[in-house]
């Protein structure tokens, strides 16, 4: 907002693009990069509390380093599609880094004074490490929340009668996120590089928990290379032929061998919600078949979404209302508007700039 003063100059301003210029004066401001990623942090699940890795990037150091990227992001005016495409696809290690040279780069983060920047980081693999988004019903359910502006709950166990998400619809959907696994630091500890890094700290055998994330957190603010937890995306299954898929179900005897068969196979593909089925056994990564749909001019959610929480933080009342439950059963109050913004968003190359200009 602008200050009394600025208000004030601005309503004994004659000129009549003295409110265009306002907008733009204030979209440069640092208080619209702060603000915007405060809002984009709430919408992809952010949470100090609760929801951050363990390990020494545990809650507030997490959350800062989080925040700070999403505020250089909306700063830099990153186009909305590809700040998503930069959470969605994300991964903890940069391209050809060893996990030696990760967890060198995280603690540098921790050092007092600060060693290099996380927001210069190429991508935000925290949204996959939360400790709220470990199964692979919570990723579908929040990955809906956050992108499509779409809750999709009531068809994990049946069809709500007001919606047109089956459970199947929810199971095929779910299996996206099969081979996303965030996978904490005690995890690694088998690892060669880990357990040679734990070894070199001289760390308390006993510490465990809290107390032996802080040890790490104090360790690495004084300078020393420790090990974090990391978000990868598993290798694809091996394709199977239809001979080896016949010759599986003529083993299939009884009627539960079938159903734990057909459910494996299942597994093996995955649906976009309302769209056709795909192979994940061909994909290295599940998620560029989501960010592709979402990038459709077809696709009726993800534009749309972040257009109507747009409009409902200026307005206080979305187009569609509450802001995150698209869906048939709750049309928006006006449909050529948000048609209008959506498709007109798409077409300046998802600029959010534009669309706070536009609404102002």
């Amino acid at each position: 907002l602008p200050t009394e003063a600025e208000a004030a100059a601005c309503l004994a301003d004659t000129s009549s693009d003295k409110r265009a210029r306002k907008v733009d004066e204030l979209l440069e401001r640092p208080a619209y990069a702060a603000w915007w990623a405060t809002r984009f942090c709430d919408w992809t699940g952010n949470n100090a509390q609760e929801n951050q890795p363990n390990g020494p990037d545990r809650r507030n150091t997490a959350s800062v380093l989080w925040y700070e990227w999403m505020r250089a992001r909306v700063g830099e005016n990153t186009p909305y599609d590809e700040l998503v495409e930069r959470i969605v696809l994300s991964k903890s290690r940069e391209a050809g880094e060893s996990y030696e040279d990760y967890c060198a780069r995280m603690s540098g983060y921790l050092v007092k004074g600060r060693q290099g920047d996380f927001a210069e980081q190429s991508t935000m693999p925290y949204y996959w490490s939360r400790r709220n988004f470990r199964t692979t019903e919570e990723r579908a359910l929040g990955f809906a929340y956050s992108f499509l502006g779409v809750r999709i709950q009531c068809a994990q166990c049946h069809k709500h009668p007001f919606d047109q998400w089956t459970k199947d619809d929810f199971d095929r959907f779910e299996n996206f996120f099969t081979r996303v696994r965030y996978q904490q630091f005690r995890q690694l500890a088998d690892s060669d590089e880990a357990s040679d890094m734990m070894e070199s700290l001289d760390l308390n055998p006993r510490l465990r928990g809290n107390q032996l994330d802080q040890q790490l957190i104090r360790l690495a603010s004084r300078g020393k290379v420790v090990p974090f937890g990391e978000t990868v995306v598993l290798p694809p299954p091996k394709p199977m032929s239809d001979e080896a898929i016949a010759r599986l179900r003529a083993r299939a005897t009884n009627p539960q061998r079938q159903a734990r068969l057909e459910q494996f196979l299942s597994g093996r593909t995955a649906t976009v919600l309302g769209g056709t089925e795909q192979a994940l056994d061909e994909l290295e990564d599940p998620r560029e078949v989501l960010m592709a749909w979402m990038r459709d001019p077809e696709n009726p959610y993800f534009s749309r979404a972040i257009v109507n929480r747009v409009w409902a933080s200026y307005f206080n009342v979305g187009i569609v209302e509450p802001p995150d439950d698209l869906s048939l059963a709750n049309p928006p109050s006006n449909e050529p508007l948000l048609d209008y913004l959506a498709r007109e968003f798409r077409e300046q190359g998802y600029d959010l700039k534009w669309l706070h200009r536009e609404m102002c």
